[in-house]
């Protein structure tokens, strides 16, 4: 028999030289086999939980232990003939090996190529048996170490099914080095999920800012672009985003990064009142409230939309189909404000039904419908389609619709079914989808995933979650700034090929710089507003009568502010105005609006306050109102109302015309008011009754005291009866319960006298 060893056997068989222990490319050929098979076997399954390094350790070690096995079986002379070489293949893995190789050991002259190979392989293994133990023992380190040296990351904290979901597609949108989980408990069951994502781990506490400030800032500047804190306990949010707000407060200023933080509050009634108290926080970032409730919504509404529905079946009243009208209307508000920004940029919008009417089946369906009333702006409360209203149960009353319609007709309905699932309400929705395959029904399931299954014909089934139909959801800011963009790229098109046509793409198409340059210009308008001593406050808790519209120097104040961080911005990116008779050219990055403000053409200066006005009127028609504080500007001072006044209340509406011009109504139960100078108006009766005494007949004695500021500007006042404008040097006058109404001068100075050293009570009125 011919063995490896025996100097005989290699000869005339020249593909066996790769066996000869000087054989040059052997080790390197099986090293590079070697690494190729693990490769190929890791790269499939990079996405799941295998543990690659334990498969290498286990295949090293057992190529190692049988190679110098077979090696050191014939030199185990006068020894125990398998204890006594796995005694040295053991020996191999501490780095040492037996002298059984040699001219003078009786055994073999030349080292065997196998043994070469195995003393290599189990000493390899040893390094990476401790590398992957010293993985495991400082994993946390090492990635806390490795997020100091990427920018731009995401910070994620609360995990379970929803946003492990959630997390997935952060991951594949921002990529795995950039996403960045916090989690207090190292034994979390989900932690190895999360890894096998690719998404970075870090075992710390999230409520503590120290631990967060090695995320969040490098090198003391903002290094985060979102902060996700996703806990289901809300008061377990907002502690975290309490220590988020001290990091970033204490970081230095960066003009390229302002982060997004988001809360999950799962109720949508108390996401829309969080989200209304922190419009704005601090100039550094914005803040904003994830529901799944919302996000659901999005989904249905967008699912009623694709399917080109004539009719929605609205069937229960919960939180989700509260959500589901609030999101019905916007996605209404939002496509008539895209059809007469086309309609005035000389297009024709396509023949789009818009939003299909609306039938709400539910016990309590006009409780639902109050509700959404006192929780929509009024912009989006006249934006909601035709409601139709069934208060009775959808289970005994859907299949009765729909058998009264005609087959078209009700093939071109889309049911959503809201109620959480029950084995009836699944029973009732699939009777329903067999005995009308062609009417496209969505019940939900259990389970928390935020996907959508069809189950047979047009039932499908969904699922609540923070996805969209499987993508990423826009914040509140982000949304507003895609739909203010569409509305102005349609509003101001400009023809294809043209060197400024790169900006006004859809917002799909559009370039990451100016996407967030839409978004920046959100911002800027909303700490704008701020400088200029307003308060951002949820539209709905602004008392009715009370607003103060922004006047023309304060609109010009925003955007001459607004135009200094674009020029600042474009310069910082490379941009700059254009040379003599160079034109402008967005692929060379040259502007000719990158000046300064005075320096803009009139006619520039002016589209671009119209265009600041149009967000404010959209942040209103969304629910967010930038409000004068509680007790009127700066300058407001106290006084006290005098004099007597003749007044009748009257029986029936009355119109009368306020002093700037304007048709004021007052409805039956008012009081129509007379002051001794002769000037007439109409006062609600709370307010009446509150501020004056009778005397005699109808003479009253005007009492108490309001605040008051005389404005320098024509200024409007959306008053109770409608909108009046104070002209210059008239006054404003703040009342019982916030309500305000402009005063001219002469009739301000007969009617009331100055209070000096008061200061306002915690009701808005003066007290000492």
């Amino acid at each position: 028999m011919a063995f490896a060893h025996d100097k005989a056997f290699p000869a005339g068989r020249q593909w066996w030289q790769v066996l000869r222990p000087d054989a040059r490319w052997t080790l390197l050929v099986l090293a590079t086999a070697w690494v190729s098979a693990l490769a190929l076997y890791w790269w499939p399954r990079r996405h799941h939980r295998h543990d690659i390094s334990l498969l290498a350790l286990l295949s090293m070690v057992a190529v190692g232990v049988i190679l110098a096995e077979a090696s050191y079986l014939p030199c185990a002379r006068g020894q125990a003939p398998v204890i006594a070489p796995l005694s040295w293949v053991f020996a191999l893995f501490t780095g040492q090996m037996e002298g059984r190789f040699g001219p003078h050991t009786g055994c073999l002259e030349q080292l065997p190529l196998a043994m070469q190979v195995a003393r290599v392989v189990c000493l390899g293994a040893t390094f990476v048996g401790v590398a992957a133990a010293g993985t495991v023992l400082w994993r946390a380190e090492i990635d806390r170490l490795k997020t100091r040296f990427v920018g731009e990351l995401t910070m994620m904290t609360g995990l379970d099914n929803m946003t492990v979901a959630l997390l997935g597609k952060l991951v594949t949108e921002s990529g795995q080095r950039k996403v960045v989980i916090v989690e207090a408990d190292p034994n979390h069951p989900l932690l190895e999920e999360v890894r096998a994502t690719g998404a970075r781990v870090i075992i710390a506490d999230p409520s503590r800012a120290e631990a967060l400030r090695p995320v969040l800032t490098h090198l003391s500047r903002p290094s985060v672009r979102q902060v996700f804190a996703l806990h289901p306990g809300a008061q377990d949010n907002e502690t975290i985003l309490t220590g988020v707000r001290e990091v970033l407060r204490h970081a230095r200023p960066d003009a390229d990064h302002h982060p997004h933080i988001v809360a999950r509050l799962d109720d949508p009634r108390h996401a829309d009142t969080w989200r209304g108290k922190h419009v704005w926080s601090d100039q550094l970032w914005l803040e904003d409230a994830l529901s799944p409730y919302e996000t659901t919504a999005v989904f249905a509404v967008r699912a009623v939309l694709a399917h080109r529905a004539r009719g929605l079946i609205l069937c229960g009243d919960t939180t989700l189909a509260l959500a589901i009208l609030i999101e019905a209307a916007r996605s209404a508000w939002e496509q008539r404000e895209l059809r007469e920004a086309q309609e005035a940029g000389g297009g024709h919008p396509a023949g789009a039904p818009g939003f299909p009417a609306i039938h709400i089946m539910a016990e309590r369906a006009l409780d639902l419908q109050r509700e959404f009333f006192a929780t929509a702006s009024p912009q989006l409360s006249l934006a909601l389609p035709s409601v139709k209203i069934a208060a009775e149960p959808w289970r005994s009353h859907l299949l009765e619709v729909l058998d009264s319609l005609p087959a078209q007709e009700a093939a071109a309905c889309v049911v959503v079914i809201t109620d959480a699932p029950t084995p009836e309400g699944i029973h009732e929705a699939g009777r329903v989808a067999r005995l009308h395959p062609g009417t496209t029904i969505y019940a939900q399931s259990a389970g928390d995933a935020g996907t959508a299954d069809v189950v047979f014909d047009r039932l499908h089934l969904y699922r609540r979650g923070f996805l969209v139909d499987g993508a990423l959801p826009d914040d509140t800011w982000t949304r507003l700034a895609r739909h203010n963009h569409e509305c102005y790229r349609l509003r101001w098109p400009v023809p294809a090929g043209s060197p400024t046509e790169s900006a006004r793409r859809p917002w799909e198409e559009l370039d990451e710089f100016f996407r967030l340059e839409n978004i920046r210009q959100v911002r800027q308008v909303l700490s704008s507003a701020v400088s200029l001593g307003r308060q951002w406050r949820p539209l709905r808790a602004v008392p009715p009568g009370s607003m103060v519209d922004f006047t023309e120097s304060e609109l010009l104040s925003m955007a001459r502010a607004d135009h200094g961080r674009w020029c600042a911005r474009r310069i910082a990116a490379g941009w700059r105005p254009p040379q003599a008779g160079e034109p402008a050219d967005n692929s060379r990055r040259v502007n000719a609006s990158i000046v300064e403000w005075d320096a803009l053409p009139p006619a520039r200066r002016q589209a671009n306050v119209q265009h600041i006005a149009s967000i404010l009127e959209q942040l209103e028609a969304i629910g967010y109102s930038a409000v004068l504080p509680d007790g009127g500007p700066e300058h407001a001072s106290v006084f006290a109302r005098r004099g007597e006044v003749h007044a009748e209340r009257l029986a029936e509406a009355r119109v009368w015309t306020a002093a700037d011009g304007a048709a004021m109504r007052a409805p039956g139960g008012d009081w129509w008011v007379r002051d001794e100078g002769g000037d007439e108006r109409s006062v609600r009766e709370a307010e009446f009754l509150a501020s004056h005494q009778p005397v005699d007949g109808d003479r009253w004695l005007r009492t108490g005291e309001v605040w008051a500021w005389q404005v320098r500007e024509p200024t409007t006042v959306r008053t109770l009866e409608g909108p009046v404008t104070a002209a210059v040097g008239d006054w404003i006058v703040q009342g019982l319960g916030g309500v305000r109404w402009p005063v001219p001068a002469s009739q301000f100075e007969r009617g009331h006298v100055a209070r000096p050293g008061l200061r306002a009570a915690g009701d808005g009125q003066p007290s000492p």
